[in-house]
């Protein structure tokens, strides 16, 4: 059977098709495999500040990757920040503490925007009034996404990673969380595919929820989102302590200082950074793949396979085709054919043509000896969709039948691919 299969492709490949359409080369680089881990800060922090999470974070995602072994050698990891510019308005914190004198002023300044502890001079009334001005301030509400500098950056920030075929993990911290939820909201509402290749890890949230099933990890002792709680019941709840002498009166808020030294903080995040690399997927980037998509119609005896051969090579296509066919796949096929119920889907990564020409071939398999209709889908970086309707009959079981199909052609020259149906 598989003899007849190759010398029918090989009257099929030899055939005239004409061209129909051209796409550049660079659309069709190898698809990089690499996974985006991102900061997102809370309000008021400063740059060193930031900078230190930054690093605290690439360090420990780092030793979690090797812990695991979490990447295959040719995956990649990335560490970018995004920097919320929400300001708190430090003004409010001289209301508070307005009888002392400005070097003790600047030290409660940096108090309420390191989460450290207290200076040990400042009264309890103002410990607490400080910590409410922290805590009202966390409170933003974000609706014009255009009007908002920050989350419309974030949102093409992601969606950029996202696009060049990455996997995007965000550590959001406090108020970043705010952001992260929004941004995240967005994109996947305006692409549901990019559901499966972004993440959140939520730290220290003020918010209610972490969009799309991420992890959460807020401490009892934190006073800032115990605060926020406190206006706010439906803010996630907390879930790990620090178990810590809290008699110092600090914030107990702080990304490094806090929830990335103590154990049970640090257990969570390690969890959900294994769990993160593990189920995260890469996304289908915008003209990645050669694709074949066969619609069965309600005929379960239909099956799709698909040849490979690449010009300028001397050697028998390559095949890859259903399961029930004991003699595929058949050489070194690049594409991925997946079988299912109602459809089969065949790809091949555009990045594999590597300026090579090719001629990709796709058939059916009807295993029964009725006639059926079946609707095959193809498409390139070139084309939109393009739908071929096809009856066909088949008189005997394993019998392929061709129902479309691509030459893709590489002209130096031009540095253009050029497709031919």
């Amino acid at each position: 059977m598989i003899t007849r299969l190759i010398v029918g492709l090989i009257l099929i490949m030899s055939s005239f098709f004409a061209v129909a359409n051209s796409f550049n080369a660079e659309s069709c680089k190898a698809q990089e495999r690499k996974t985006y881990v991102v900061f997102s800060n809370g309000m008021f922090n400063k740059e060193a500040d930031i900078q230190k999470s930054f690093t605290r974070m690439a360090a420990f995602t780092e030793s979690i990757i090797k812990k695991y072994d979490l990447l295959d050698s040719d995956e990649l990891v990335e560490y970018k920040r995004v920097i919320n510019t929400n300001e708190f308005p430090l003004e409010q914190i001289d209301q508070v503490v307005s009888q002392r004198t400005t070097i003790e002023k600047n030290k409660v300044k940096n108090w309420a925007t390191s989460y450290g502890e207290a200076p040990s001079w400042l009264e309890d009334h103002e410990k607490e009034a400080v910590v409410d001005k922290v805590v009202k301030s966390m409170n933003i509400n974000i609706d014009d996404y255009e009007t908002d500098p920050d989350l419309n950056f974030m949102i093409k920030f992601y969606e950029d990673l996202l696009k060049k075929g990455g996997r995007v993990l965000i550590f959001a911290h406090s108020q970043g969380n705010v952001y992260a939820n929004l941004a995240v909201e967005h994109i996947i509402k305006k692409n549901p595919d990019y559901a499966k290749s972004i993440r959140i890890i939520s730290i220290a949230t003020p918010d209610i929820r972490v969009v799309n099933n991420g992890t959460h990890i807020s401490a009892h002792e934190d006073k800032i989102i115990n605060g926020v709680r406190s206006l706010y019941e439906s803010t996630l709840p907390a879930n790990v302590s620090f178990h810590i002498n809290t008699k110092f009166y600090g914030m107990y808020h702080s990304f490094v200082d806090h929830y990335m030294t103590h154990t049970d903080s640090l257990a969570y995040i390690e969890e959900a950074l294994r769990l993160s690399f593990d189920n995260l997927e890469y996304p289908k980037g915008n003209g990645t793949e050669i694709r074949f998509t066969l619609n069965k119609n309600g005929n379960p005896n239909i099956y799709l396979a698909v040849s490979e051969a690449l010009y300028g090579v001397i050697s028998v296509p390559s095949f890859v085709g259903p399961p029930i066919d004991p003699n595929l796949p058949f050489g070194s096929p690049q594409g991925t054919l997946i079988t299912g119920k109602t459809q089969d889907t065949y790809t091949y990564p555009c990045g594999s043509l590597r300026g090579r020409s090719i001629t990709l071939i796709a058939m059916v398999l009807n295993n029964g000896r009725e006639e059926h209709d079946v609707t095959l889908l193809q498409t390139t970086p070139a084309t939109p969709l393009d739908v071929i309707d096809k009856k066909m009959k088949v008189s005997e079981p394993f019998m392929y039948s061709k129902i479309g199909g691509f030459i893709i052609s590489y002209d130096n020259n031009t540095n253009l691919y050029h497709v031919r149906d």
